[in-house]
């Protein structure tokens, strides 16, 4: 589903970062104008919200907490909307590493199919102190990228 809602940011005109492990299946975005970042911390570095969407744990804990990952990367007072499918204790984790950065976590739950990703129509639920959840609200983010 990250892919229909990259596309969906990027036809709504923001400017866009994107890194994946596999270049081939982000060169559909460099073509249309995103940048490239050769690892998670390099993206980070090209904004103050980076978003992440994975499958797990592991695959989480990596992008952000990794030799190159994110955390590292991302900004003071930097967003990080994580729509991964996380444990709690993840999310715990989460929120603590980024605290210690005074670096944002905005926790998402995404409702819908691939279908409805590719026509903006999915459903997000944010989960964050209020004063986050309307700084990302106010960028208008979750309802151009949906």
């Amino acid at each position: 589903m990250g892919f229909p809602m990259a596309q969906n940011l990027l036809n709504a005109g923001y400017e866009l970062t994107v890194y994946n492990r596999t270049y081939e299946k982000v060169e559909s975005f460099i073509a249309q104008g995103a940048r490239y970042a050769k690892t998670p911390l390099d993206a980070a570095k090209e904004s103050n919200i980076v978003i992440t969407l994975l499958s797990d744990d592991a695959a989480l804990e990596q992008v952000v907490m990794g030799p190159n990952g994110l955390l590292n990367g991302l900004p003071e007072k930097g967003i990080h909307i994580s729509a991964s499918t996380i444990s709690v204790e993840m999310a715990r984790k989460l929120l603590a590493v980024h605290q210690e950065r005074s670096q944002h976590l905005v926790s998402t739950t995404v409702l819908g199919r691939p279908d409805a990703a590719k026509a903006a129509k999915l459903r997000i639920i944010l989960a964050a102190p209020e004063r986050n959840k309307r700084n990302v609200r106010s960028r208008d983010i979750c309802d151009r990228g949906s």
